[in-house]
């Protein structure tokens, strides 16, 4: 009586299958994190950017005209900063409500948000405005174009 045996076979052809499905999880798995991390890295540093912006049309309404520079928000392990890398005064040409020209001034902020990882930036976002602020008091601000670059 010949026993050919096909246990060995099919365990072999099982372990195989199961094996190269493994790794597909796997690889499949990794680059979902690597995506889910990216995107939390460009929400942090469009938030920091946002922060900047908001933090000069801050200080443009108590009358400061220096860029806001450095700012670090903190966090771990990625340290999240802004500063305002461009602030440049605009002519009546933005004009985006119907006050008399002269009650306003018109800028022009870029603020990059930055993520750093030991001193180095590992990602960055950039938002452009333009802003126009109401002399009177109390001063009004309205934004007047917004972009994310």
């Amino acid at each position: 009586m010949r026993e050919g045996g096909f246990a060995l076979p099919l365990a072999l052809f099982t372990l195989t299958l199961l094996a190269v499905l493994t790794a597909a999880l796997a690889g499949m798995t990794t680059a979902q994190v690597e995506t889910s991390r990216l995107a939390d890295w460009d929400r942090k540093a469009l938030h920091a950017a946002e922060a900047g912006l908001e933090h000069q049309i801050y200080e443009l309404k108590r009358g400061r005209t220096t860029p806001v520079d450095g700012q670090s928000l903190g966090g771990a392990p990625l340290e999240a900063r802004y500063r305002v890398t461009r602030l440049v005064s605009s002519g009546p040409g933005g004009v985006c409500t119907e006050d008399l020209p002269a009650q306003k001034q018109w800028w022009e902020v870029t603020a990059r948000g930055e993520l750093l990882e030991g001193g180095n930036v590992v990602h960055s976002r950039i938002v452009w405005a333009l802003v126009e602020i109401r002399l009177a008091q109390p001063p009004a601000v309205t934004v007047c174009r917004f972009e994310w670059r």
